[in-house]
């Protein structure tokens, strides 16, 4: 394929399902790495210091922007890759990323230095003197980890603007197989700072290390360059800037539940171990597919193909749909069992299973409308726009906050879930408005349709199967308990899946369709 055309659909197709086995062992690696963290700290003031060190560095990167590095920086870039112009490739990154790394290690600097003048400022209510100190120490650790994020950030955009997928993929997994390092050592030592050393050489060995690597195979060559004039840095920073306004799904969800989750030992831990098994969900089914069609949707606009646009969004949404709602059913329906069963053990006892369990059930919903907004901002952002989704987002945000004070008591430990849930429905709400009123097209409505057929058929399995699994008798065998878990867990999704087969939903049709094809030809 030459470097300055479209990708073809088959080299689109490996690139998702890169993104997507990264994704799904970087969860996996995730679940382990939780696993870990529960045995050796439970749902105790530990474990509660853990989250809360991650809010102050969340902040650096969110008013970065790191996180959204690609999606700032593709559509810059995307001219130049048309015309092959690696040169011209180099010279935009290298004008732009000398100014923001010199940001960012400074910022890092000035956050360790008065991590103990800030971080008490950054929860509701004021934590416990032994929370705030270990709060405090892990902080000064995690906040050099967002250097390596942010240089990644930009090695990462190279590679994904060439169709380039397999580096970039290995950064999670490279990032959570060091955590789980720290934390088989925090689980000798019973020091749960290892876990945050563990993050940090991370994010230096997979965002920065490997990724440095995979971008010069991709023809960048950094310049140490500071121009503050930069035209390019003036148009990087336009972009950027509304991000450090915007608070979009992922970023309001780990603020809310880590500012408003309250001072009692356990209940930040337990918000956070039930967020995380759910934005696993996000990730796999969401994530996925937001990173790998983001270059193409950045085509789409470039050419000015808004019809192109919304039928390819429209299909990626009810592809998305129709593999994420049954898995939040089985997850679900399975809770109590699955979450025994992954994180019991240690210091993680049974009241740390009933508030994980209780957690995740109403973060389940959020799941949907958060992978929606993943890929219908993307829509904005490749059109170079990333001031209207993000001020959307912020006013979504800012809408529901006034209900976690007015709705504190009536909604008690599960306040954080629940308006998160509210927040996501009307971010996505507002987004998809907006979009639709900007290039008008029949092809927006076809994920709202495909949510609609699906709610009967799903509530009437949700109700069969509460009812069937009062009727499990769960083994005591351990190894036999797993078994009859997963297969219980696989069984409810096939049957979802082949639930959702007569509703004739466009995009799960295609895609069912091309699965058929492969394995026939792979027969012949």
């Amino acid at each position: 394929m030459a470097e300055g055309k479209l990708p073809s659909s088959r080299s689109l197709t490996v690139g998702t399902l890169l993104i997507a086995g990264s994704n799904v062992l970087s969860r996996l690696l995730g679940l382990a790495r939780d696993a870990l963290l529960a045995r050796a700290g439970g749902t105790s003031f530990q474990t509660d210091a853990y989250n809360i060190a991650f809010l102050l560095p969340d902040l650096l990167n969110h008013f970065l922007g790191a996180g959204l590095l690609s999606i700032t920086l593709i559509p810059l870039l995307t001219p130049a890759f048309k015309r092959d112009d690696l040169d011209g490739v180099s010279r935009t990154v290298s004008e732009i990323f000398g100014v923001v790394f010199g940001a960012v290690t400074l910022l890092a600097l000035l956050c360790f230095l008065f991590a103990g003048e800030i971080v008490p400022h950054l929860t509701e209510q004021a934590l416990p003197p032994e929370t705030l100190a270990l709060t405090i120490r892990y902080t000064r650790i995690l906040v050099f980890a967002q250097i390596f994020f942010v240089a990644g950030g930009f090695l990462m955009a190279v590679q994904y603007g060439r169709y380039r997928y397999a580096i970039p993929a290995l950064a999670p997994l490279v990032y959570n197989a060091s955590i789980i390092a720290g934390g088989a050592v925090a689980l000798a030592t019973g020091d749960v700072a290892c876990f945050c050393w563990g993050v940090l050489f991370g994010a230096f060995a997979g965002n920065f290390g490997i990724q440095w690597f995979g971008a010069r195979r991709a023809g960048l060559r950094l310049r140490p360059v500071v121009d503050f004039r930069s035209p390019a840095l003036r148009r990087y920073l336009w972009l950027t800037l509304p991000f450090v306004f915007g608070a979009g799904a992922t970023f309001s969800n780990e603020l809310a539940y880590r500012y408003f989750g309250g001072a009692g030992e356990g209940n930040v831990a337990g918000l956070g171990f039930g967020l995380r098994i759910m934005m696993s969900l996000v990730g796999v089914f969401g994530g996925a597919a937001g990173v790998a069609s983001y270059p193409v949707l950045a085509r789409h606009c470039d050419d000015g193909d808004w019809e192109g646009l919304a039928k390819r969004v429209a299909t990626t949404l009810e592809r998305i749909f129709c593999l994420l709602v049954p898995a939040t059913l089985a997850i679900g329906l399975l809770a109590p069992e699955a979450v025994s069963l992954y994180l019991g053990g240690g210091k993680f006892g049974d009241e740390s299973v009933r508030s994980v369990v209780r957690a995740l059930r109403f973060y389940l919903p959020v799941a949907v409308p958060m992978s929606a907004t993943l890929i219908v901002a993307r829509s904005f952002y490749a059109s170079k726009d990333t001031w209207t989704p993000s001020l959307l987002t912020l006013g979504a945000f800012l809408a529901t906050l006034p209900f976690y004070a007015l709705f504190g008591e009536e909604l008690g430990d599960v306040r954080v879930p629940v308006l998160s849930f509210a927040t996501a429905l009307l971010q996505i709400s507002l987004l998809g408005i907006f979009w639709a009123r900007r290039h008008p097209s029949r092809e927006h409505l076809r994920p709202i349709f495909a949510l609609l057929k699906m709610a009967l058929p799903m509530a009437l399995l949700a109700w069969g199967a509460s009812r069937g699994l009062e009727l499990w008798n769960r083994p005591e065998n351990g190894l036999l308990f797993f078994l009859e878990l997963a297969l219980l867990g696989c069984g409810l999704y096939l049957l979802s899946l082949l639930l959702l087969w007569p509703l004739r939903i466009p995009g799960f049709q295609e895609w069912t369709a091309a699965l058929k094809r492969k394995a026939l030809r792979r027969r012949c």
